[in-house]
């Protein structure tokens, strides 16, 4: 106890005598540190990804500082807004007239077409796509007092059917689902001949119908070819009707008709035409075999179809 009292006096004279050599000398007394103030809670914590200290809510200076007031923030909105409505429907005026154009233009286009007039057998096959060719036999049948009340005999009146079809079905309509599209017919055309000429290879695209279950059945095919130095594009469409059979051979009789781009009453296919008015001409069916042939002094023709 005297040591600590000892020591304690010793300390307090050599305070003492520091003080009087400071005060000597004019030096003087640096304060003492305080102690830092204990953190209270709410105070924060640091944020690595933050340049300072992060506080979960933050001071009223602080906000209006960092923020616009609500009715500033509010029209700048719904300027935004009406400037994307306008630029909206300025992108949907620009794709609507575009497409107005790119409509016309094709309209120009299949006008100026040769064939813009003619129910092609491309034309036909598309429609039979889309399901929209009737049973061939059902459809004669079932329209032939409305098609001769129009002065028309069954295939034109049919023609004259698809053609509206043609007219009044998008060119974009998308395809009917599988089962109700129409199965393809597998027949061919073997030989085409007329005046001793092969005019098969005159033949770019063909379409048989399908067989009604009367055995009726519909061929159209388009064809190009070089008359007297000019280009020429026709369609014929020759319709075969059952008309009895003998022995085993079903015989068949044959209308057919042909549409023209140019005017040609010499073409081979109008002469078929003519020769098949008068209802003479028939063809014949031996198994899967469908021959049609002409003799006459104004076209000699032969076609061989596999059925």
């Amino acid at each position: 106890m005297k040591r600590t009292t000892s020591f304690l006096v010793g300390v307090a004279a050599f305070s003492l005598c520091v003080a009087s050599a400071f005060a000597q000398s004019g030096v003087a007394m640096p304060t003492m540190p305080s102690m830092p103030s204990m953190p209270t809670v709410g105070s924060g914590f640091y944020s690595p990804s933050t340049s300072g200290f992060y506080n979960g809510n933050r001071g009223q200076a602080q906000k209006n500082a960092t923020s616009k007031p609500a009715g500033e923030s509010s029209a700048s909105t719904g300027a935004k807004t009406a400037a994307l409505d306008d630029a909206a429907k300025k992108a949907l005026a620009e794709e609507l007239e575009s497409a107005l154009s790119a409509t016309n233009g094709n309209k120009k286009d299949s006008a100026s077409s040769p064939l813009s007039g003619i129910l092609t057998a491309k034309d036909i096959a598309a429609l039979s796509d889309l399901g929209l060719v009737d049973d061939i036999g059902s459809a004669l049948k079932k329209h032939s007092a409305v098609y001769s009340d129009e002065g028309k005999d069954g295939l034109d009146g049919l023609l004259s059917d698809w053609a509206k079809l043609k007219e009044e079905t998008p060119k974009d309509q998308k395809k009917v689902s599988l089962s109700s599209t129409p199965a393809k017919s597998e027949a061919k055309i073997l030989r085409f001949t007329a005046d001793n000429a092969d005019f098969l290879s005159t033949i770019k695209e063909s379409f048989f119908s399908t067989e009604s279950l009367d055995g009726t059945f519909l061929l159209t095919g388009d064809c190009k070819y070089s008359s007297g130095g000019i280009a020429r594009n026709e369609t014929f469409y020759i319709l075969f009707e059952p008309d009895g059979a003998d022995g085993g051979v079903t015989r068949y009789k044959v209308r057919a008709t042909a549409s023209q781009d140019t005017e040609n009453p010499d073409s081979v296919l109008k002469k078929l035409e003519a020769a098949t008015q008068n209802g003479e001409v028939g063809a014949y069916r031996t198994g899967n075999l469908v021959t049609l042939r002409i003799s006459g002094e104004s076209l000699k023709l032969d076609m061989l179809l596999a059925m």
